[in-house]
């Protein structure tokens, strides 16, 4: 179970590790059997698939990378968190961001991500 406490935790080092893109730290946010459901389709299961997905998500031609996480509640084993970000496209366009998502942990890593995000090119 997790209190709004630990929540708040989990959310802030999610957001630290997910602004530095910094792969080894993700993983570590993850249970080795971890899911993850991206706009209602799953795309990775289990550790390597998860780190696949991180390492496009992570995409180093992408620049001034900007991410905010907003915890909304906390109850039982889940998460529910909002996030908005930003960002340059290589082609010089800017990216923006918004999205909901619900966490199922395992102690204190997430086993479950489910992302439902809405992106737009901005000029």
């Amino acid at each position: 179970m997790v209190n709004q406490t630990e929540a708040e935790k989990v959310v802030r080092q999610a957001e630290a590790v997910y602004r530095r893109r910094d792969i080894e730290a993700t993983m570590a946010l993850y249970t080795d059997d971890a899911v993850i459901v991206w706009n209602g389709r799953e795309v990775a299961r289990g550790a390597a698939e998860v780190r696949a997905f991180h390492e496009r998500f992570y995409d180093p031609s992408i620049r001034n990378v900007q991410l905010d996480k907003t915890l909304i509640a906390a109850s039982g084993d889940w998460i529910a968190v909002e996030w908005t970000a930003g960002w340059d496209n290589p082609d010089g366009t800017k990216a923006r961001q918004i999205a909901g998502e619900h966490w199922k942990m395992r102690g204190d890593r997430l086993c479950e991500w489910r992302a439902f995000v809405s992106t737009k090119r901005v000029a």
